[in-house]
């Protein structure tokens, strides 16, 4: 769990809005490879949901869920 590429909360927006606005207008095809070089070439990126990697939406919502418990999440 060293990437976060969801989106639960607008940290997460802001992250994937910037991951595609550097890399779309050069291959508007890009995957995987290209965004986690994208990352390695500008550690930066990673901070802006850094905060939330390994959290999980259902931390929030675990009383609804049947096979998630609280040991299965991060509390921040």
């Amino acid at each position: 769990m060293t990437h976060r590429f969801t989106i639960d909360y607008k940290e997460d927006y802001d992250f994937i809005h910037k991951i595609y606005s550097e890399l779309y207008p050069m291959n508007n095809n890009f995957g995987l490879n290209d965004i986690l070089n994208l990352l390695e070439e500008n550690p930066g990126l990673k901070k802006i949901n850094e905060e939330y990697i390994g959290v999980n939406w259902y931390r929030n919502h675990l009383n609804e869920l049947k096979t998630v418990g609280i040991n299965n999440t991060k509390i921040i």
